[in-house]
């Protein structure tokens, strides 16, 4: 591969005597990573149940190779959310931001979610998660993931930096900042990049990630952390952005972070970590981590709680306002359909949950949270369903967010079951007699090996498919 001319002069700067290392890696097999998502099972359980031979990422707990050949989107436990597939290097980040359950979390340039799943995993249900992307289309991808994944303890937004600082002040306990940038580590997978890179080098970068940067230190609270991540290796989109950072901003300190297989760097910026492809089995990726000593004391974020999700504000029935222009849903009671559905179908109690309603849509927000009115959101909460003239539907996102345990009415079916896949593509299932006789009629919770997929419609010996057409398998 011919390298931009601009790119190899930096890096044979950058690398002098490991330069030739780094351009025989180009020669080498890129490598495929899945991450465990712990807020549905844990790594040891899944290893034990893994149809994927695997080998441990060595800077994170719960991230593995898998071979390259591994149908990785294909397996039913890719539709239960049990993983992610995420290049290994860039599961760094998150991996060094440490979140822990009950913070306020801040994914700042969240989309397509391979961070953001990850940070909503380690909540485990407690404290909130604003994912934001500033590209709405994006946005939607990142939406779909995390809802995947189970997560209900979010506010999906799409925002620029400014806009969210001027609303979150010093609120946010973590931060994490992978910015956009040249994607110089990605030139060795996608040579396609190189045309892009000499469009929009890391001169064009450097700025909007310092901006983007600085908005972030604003919003954390004293005594919390950020990370700034890229997956380019140019010291101006690292570095450079990281003293000026300190620089600016006193009251942050870089944290030092051990990483096996990171580059060593001088003394001053011992708290950044660099992966290298010709060290590491990964594309490389750079961050730091950075921990606000002092500053202004931290306020409760947003001014009205609210609902609101991507088809409200972007498609649907409501299409055409103007983002950020919602209908203000209200807490005017519980209504009939939920508690009927609730009250027969679930085990599971969201009295701590605040229930709002956008027309016919129901939500649950999370526990001593708000949302702005003043940010364009996709989603903010749990959307639990639709309320009907017929009774309750209940969401795609409710049925992954959900546990076996936590419904009434479950049937489950083994990965290998053909039913499994034929249920994924949407098709009408046979019950057993066995199956049947234990399912009773409804709404039923449908799981691969006890993991929710989606809900059917139970008839007798008939389960009615409802699994969402946007998620199916093809």
């Amino acid at each position: 591969m011919v390298l931009p001319e601009s790119f190899e002069k930096n890096m044979k700067q950058l690398l002098k005597e490991a330069f030739p290392d780094y351009i025989e890696s180009f020669s080498q097999e890129s490598v495929q990573g899945i991450r465990v998502n712990t807020g549905k099972i844990p790594v040891n359980r899944f290893r034990e149940i893994c149809p994927f031979p695997l080998a441990a990422v060595p800077w994170t707990e719960n991230g593995f190779y898998v071979t390259a050949d591994a149908a990785v989107t294909k397996h039913p436990y890719y539709y239960a959310g049990l993983y992610y597939v995420q290049e290994p290097s860039a599961m760094l980040p998150a991996a060094l931001l440490g979140a822990e359950p009950g913070e306020r979390i801040l994914d700042l340039c969240a989309a397509p979610g391979g961070k953001a799943t990850e940070l909503g995993s380690r909540l485990a249900g407690k404290g909130v998660l604003v994912a934001n992307d500033i590209s709405a289309s994006r946005a939607k991808a990142l939406l779909k993931n995390l809802e995947q994944h189970g997560i209900g303890n979010i506010y999906v937004c799409s925002e620029t930096p400014e806009k969210l600082q001027e609303i979150y002040p010093a609120y946010f306990d973590r931060v994490l900042v992978d910015a956009p940038c040249s994607g110089e580590g990605m030139l060795r997978r996608e040579p396609s990049m190189k045309k892009s890179y000499e469009v929009h080098g890391p001169d064009y970068y450097a700025p909007l990630q310092r901006e983007i940067a600085e908005a972030a230190v604003k919003m954390l609270r004293p005594g919390g952390r950020m990370v700034y991540s890229t997956c380019t290796f140019s010291e101006k989109e690292n570095e450079e952005t990281v003293l000026e950072l300190l620089a600016h901003y006193p009251e942050l300190r870089l944290v030092a972070a051990e990483v096996p297989g990171s580059e060593d760097l001088p003394e001053k910026l011992a708290g950044c970590v660099r992966l290298y492809p010709h060290r590491v089995r990964g594309e490389g990726h750079f961050a730091a981590v950075l921990e606000k000593t002092s500053g202004c004391a931290a306020r409760d974020g947003g001014d009205e709680v609210l609902p609101c999700d991507q088809e409200a504000v972007f498609g649907g029935k409501t299409a055409g306002r103007m983002p950020g222009r919602y209908q203000i849903g209200k807490q005017n009671g519980i209504p009939e359909q939920w508690q009927e559905f609730s009250e027969h179908y679930l085990e599971k109690n969201f009295a701590d949950w605040q229930i709002f309603s956008l027309k016919e849509r129901l939500y649950a927000l999370p526990p001593d949270s708000a949302a702005s009115k003043k940010l364009r959101y996709l989603r903010t909460g749990l959307f639990l369903g639709e309320c009907r003239q017929h009774g309750f539907e209940p969401s795609q996102a409710l049925a992954m967010y959900l546990k076996r345990q936590e419904v009434k009415n479950s049937v489950s079916f083994t990965a290998q079951d053909a039913r499994t896949v034929r249920y994924l593509k949407g098709e009408t299932i046979s019950l057993t007699e066995e199956e049947a006789d234990a399912a009773g009629n409804g709404w039923m919770l449908v799981c691969t090996d006890g993991f929710p997929l989606g809900w059917a419609k139970c008839n007798n010996d008939m389960l009615k498919n409802k699994y969402y057409a946007g998620w199916r398998m093809h």
